[in-house]
């Protein structure tokens, strides 16, 4: 097979053009919702009556990740984001949302198995870069690989805050190592010629 350093490059996705069944690019979804949607009617947002436990509680239910937050206002921006994200139509639908058919379930396996690839990824990256072998970029090479097969077989979530961070957790990780297999190739080659 050759020569680790040698392979083909890892895709990065590109979120401004959509893939085929797609509704819409996923990098024209706003982080958050325009400030003055919540602040110009009389009525207080959604939620903002809710001590910060009972957000978490919410949040916890509904396996969204808060990690992030700090203040109360980011937790309401944050489980009203899930929602406007038609998370709340589950409950019409059997636990579907009517923009795709995965459900909380088969998103947090998802969340699991890639959790599992990026816990060691970026170590692993940063070993190779302080001494190279064909034998942990390999490793390397196929937990990429496995991001990538659950990133693509999950697109349906594509407007998912958490999917979102995964896949550019994924792609600064496959140009991250794009780098350091360049460095090693460029390396060898300057020994080869000397």
């Amino acid at each position: 097979m050759g020569d680790c350093a040698t392979g083909e490059a890892f895709p990065t996705f590109d979120l401004s053009t959509p893939k085929a069944g797609d509704n819409d690019a996923s990098a024209n979804i706003p982080s958050e919702p325009p400030a003055e949607s919540q602040t110009s009617t009389s009525t207080p947002p959604p939620h903002a009556s809710n001590s910060v436990k009972e957000l978490k509680a919410l949040l916890k239910e509904k396996g969204v990740d808060y990690s992030h937050c700090v203040e109360k206002d980011e937790l309401i921006a944050c489980l009203h984001k899930y929602e406007s994200d038609g998370s709340s139509s589950r409950a019409h639908t059997g636990g579907e949302t009517s923009e795709s058919a995965g459900t909380q379930a088969d998103f947090d396996e998802f969340l699991t198995k890639i959790n599992g690839f990026m816990d060691t990824l970026p170590g692993n990256i940063r070993q190779l870069e302080v001494k190279w072998s064909d034998t942990g970029c390999k490793v390397v090479k196929r937990q990429l690989q496995g991001v990538h097969a659950l990133l693509e077989s999950t697109r349906e979530y594509n407007k998912r805050s958490l999917w979102l961070d995964k896949l550019k957790e994924y792609n600064d990780l496959a140009r991250g190592f794009k780098v350091v297999r360049t460095k090693h190739q460029s390396a060898t080659e300057d020994n080869t010629s000397s």
